[in-house]
């Protein structure tokens, strides 16, 4: 949403500035005006806690609305502001909640736009230089061995349901998913992973007897080929059944019934990927809570989990913090892409818990826009900048490419 005018209270006790280009600030009182480009004005307190000269925002801001801008109509509206700091490249971006009232701008969405650069890789290196030689366990797909120290792998995704928007990866039927995992297997996907249910919030939901129709014939006849195949579920009952007939990984986007599970996979053998999400499951999850340090907040959750497992008897386990799961507070692409980008870059120090972790490549098509069958190959670069060991992609040839390429350099 464009902001084209704004007015801020000064630094001075009792004074007030404008900022230059940005309108006049009012004499009578502290809101100012931000013209958005629907042609709708809005009234906003701002509480600065900490100021530069002439006004500019350098700290924490808070921004309360004088009425609802969204009760106006809710179902057109834009959800953010940007406040530009003039003095350094860096945007703050407060996004204002839809529903449930109005949320302030706190710690955890304080984000700072600047362009990646090497300044933040080595500071970011430098400060955990500890993690960098870590090795992780290496996981068994039946009679073969994924040795992530040695290289890491590739998930190709096949998708059963129509809501998924990733068209490429939609299957709609048996035949057509069987042919897209061989066609994936053959690009040089180490494991496929095939879902039932999209991960989408207007998604519809898809209960187990129907996800085990759906999942078992395919499943089955890519065994059959000899490729390693990951089930992506939450529901024990869809779990048990595909271990049964064959299946090498479960994908465990869930958290309600993670015991009942964790014991099926020890008792086959099987590995699980243990995805961080904050909810029940993957379809119903709220706001995304940062923590203070997002990694440490991660390394935290699968220290707890991944202890957990292998009480239960579990071997091979692979952690994924879900960086494709829809929060609600990630619905806003600047605060989204940025967390995306600094999780792949931290990955090194989620490997210290000694197991490999998967990311699933994200799309950003905000700015992607009509490239965004590209956006995979992009991430890919930082997930393997920050030593991902097993990246999950829709775009298996593109993202192989990648990784080969960049594992020629040393």
């Amino acid at each position: 949403m464009t902001i084209f005018g704004a007015g801020f209270v000064s630094p001075q006790p009792g004074g007030r500035e404008a900022i230059p280009g940005w309108g006049e600030a009012s004499p009578s009182s502290e809101a100012c005006h931000f013209i958005w480009d629907r042609g709708l004005a809005v009234s906003l307190d701002v509480s600065v806690q900490r100021t530069k000269k002439h006004g500019l925002l350098s700290g924490f801001v808070c921004v309360f609305p004088h009425t609802d801008p969204f009760s106006l109509n809710t179902s057109t509206l834009c959800s953010k502001i940007i406040i530009t700091q003039f003095q350094s490249r860096r945007l703050f971006a407060a996004p204002l909640m839809r529903a449930g009232g109005f949320r302030g701008f706190r710690r955890d969405w304080e984000y700072y736009l600047d362009m990646l650069t090497l300044d933040y890789l080595a500071s970011l290196f430098e400060g955990h230089s500890d993690a960098l030689k870590v090795k992780v366990s290496p996981i068994h797909l039946g009679s073969r061995v994924l040795d992530f120290n040695a290289r890491p792998a590739i998930m190709g995704v096949v998708n059963l349901s129509a809501d998924s928007w990733y068209r490429e990866s939609v299957a709609l039927t048996p035949e057509a998913a069987i042919q897209r995992g061989m066609v994936l297997s053959a690009q040089g996907a180490d494991i496929i992973d095939v879902g039932a249910e999209s991960s989408l919030a207007h998604a519809a939901r898809v209960q187990d007897l129907e996800q085990k129709s759906m999942l078992l014939p395919v499943l089955k006849a890519l065994v059959a080929k000899g490729i390693a195949v990951s089930i992506e579920t939450y529901h024990p009952e869809v779990t048990r059944a595909c271990l049964e007939a064959g299946a090498a990984v479960v994908n465990l986007t869930g958290r309600t019934d993670r015991e009942q599970i964790y014991r099926m996979v020890a008792e086959h053998g099987a590995t699980i990927i243990i995805c961080h999400v904050q909810g029940e499951n993957v379809r119903e999850v709220g706001d995304f809570d940062f923590g203070r340090d997002t990694t440490q907040m991660f390394y935290d959750y699968f220290a707890r989990e991944t202890e957990f497992a292998t009480s239960l008897g579990v071997r091979n386990i692979v952690i994924d913090p879900g960086l494709g799961f829809y929060y609600k507070n990630l619905q806003d692409s600047s605060v989204r892409i940025q967390h995306q980008m600094k999780t792949f870059l931290n990955t090194f120090r989620l490997r210290k818990l000694g197991f490999p972790v998967c990311h699933a490549l994200p799309h950003a098509f905000e700015t992607f826009g009509e490239e965004v069958r590209t956006a995979e190959s992009f991430f890919a670069v930082l997930a393997a900048l920050g030593k991902t060991d097993l990246f999950r992609t829709h775009e298996v040839a593109k993202v192989k490419a990648v990784v080969d390429t960049m594992g020629l350099f040393g």
